[in-house]
């Protein structure tokens, strides 16, 4: 899917939508606020994507002007939405103290830490999470908003595919896990991933951690003999959603690629370019420089939740060499990162 605005003179908003079907009729959501003003179909041709194969029709374009909305000049909070995924096409800037940066939150832990986009999106123009559940063109069409200098955009990224972007105006912060136990989460997690709301995991990723989910149905992940058993015995297709997960996230341009030698130095050198990195199992190492970087009180933003059931399988997974040679490279890539936040921290701290 490819959207953009064309143009906002105040008394009309111009832009284009192009659906992922050759033959579909997309449609968009007009709101102010929360509120649903109009919902109706894109009424205006635009033929360049008829020359390009791109869609059938054409009727791609969308206009929003005073016939539609008399007062469309006084409407700051105006928004236009997708019909069909729910995708923010574009926002007026309602504030004049919005953050004006372009932020990507790369999210490095399968549970999503929704609690934080949360607390973070209202401070800017364009925002967008869990950008992991649409295709490769529509999130680099995000990346590619460049009349928008206001964008905050969250989600499971191989941000290696994105590094022009971080070269160029972006800036990429993480909040990373102990290996152990975000393979705990992951367990913990696949075990109930059916049960998971819809809105969270995208149908990519219901396809994906599928032969997880099925392999790991009946294990007791409270038995280190059966936790084992299972590790020891995964398909490939299993293993490679467990496998270094951090490592093969940040180090590599597709998760279906193989990780190499230089996968360790290659992701350490890659969160070496993030503004923020911070440990979760600190969270002043992550809510305070945020919350410096997009000027808002440490007090707004959220600490990562955690669990005793998760921190007890990662007790388990410890003491199994097969887990620890599973996760061999993130444990690497933790152990250099950690210091070094550590250490940073300790000199903003003492200084």
């Amino acid at each position: 899917m490819l959207f953009n605005l064309e143009q906002d003179t105040g008394s009309s908003i111009s832009g284009y939508l192009v659906p992922d079907g050759f033959a579909d009729r997309p449609r968009i959501i007009v709101r102010d606020g929360p509120d649903t003003l109009i919902e109706m179909e894109c009424n205006e041709m635009r033929e360049a994507v008829v020359r390009a194969g791109r869609h059938e029709t054409g009727m791609i374009g969308f206009r929003v002007d005073e016939a539609l909305l008399p007062d469309i000049q006084q409407r700051s909070e105006l928004s236009v939405w997708d019909h069909k995924s729910g995708l923010l096409i574009y926002r007026r800037a309602p504030r004049s103290d919005l953050v004006q940066k372009k932020l990507v939150r790369v999210e490095t832990q399968m549970i999503p830490f929704l609690a934080m986009d949360k607390a973070i999106r209202p401070h800017f123009q364009y925002g967008a999470d869990g950008v992991d559940r649409f295709g490769l063109e529509t999130v680099q069409q995000m990346f590619h908003l460049n009349a928008v200098p206001s964008i905050y955009l969250a989600g499971r990224l191989q941000i290696k595919t994105f590094t022009e972007f971080l070269d160029r105006d972006f800036q990429a912060i993480a909040v990373i896990n102990d290996p152990y136990m975000e393979l705990a989460e992951r367990l913990f997690l696949l075990q109930r991933f059916k049960s998971v709301p819809q809105g969270i995991f995208g149908d990519r990723d219901r396809m994906t951690f599928g032969p997880a989910v099925e392999h790991f149905a009946d294990v007791d992940l409270g038995s280190s003999s059966l936790l084992k058993e299972a590790l020891k015995f995964m398909p490939d297709p299993v293993s490679r959603i467990l496998n270094a997960p951090l490592t093969r996230q940040i180090s590599l341009s597709s998760g279906e690629e193989t990780l190499g030698p230089n996968a360790v130095p290659a992701a350490v050198d890659m969160l070496s370019r993030f503004a923020v990195v911070g440990l979760r199992e600190a969270p002043e190492t992550y809510i305070e420089p945020i919350a410096e970087l997009i000027g808002v009180e440490p007090s707004t933003l959220p600490e990562a939740s955690n669990f005793s059931q998760i921190a007890s399988i990662a007790d388990r997974l410890r003491d199994l060499p097969i887990a620890e040679k599973l996760l061999e490279k993130d444990i690497i890539v933790y152990h250099f990162a950690r210091q070094a936040i550590l250490d940073s921290y300790k000199r903003t701290a003492d200084f």
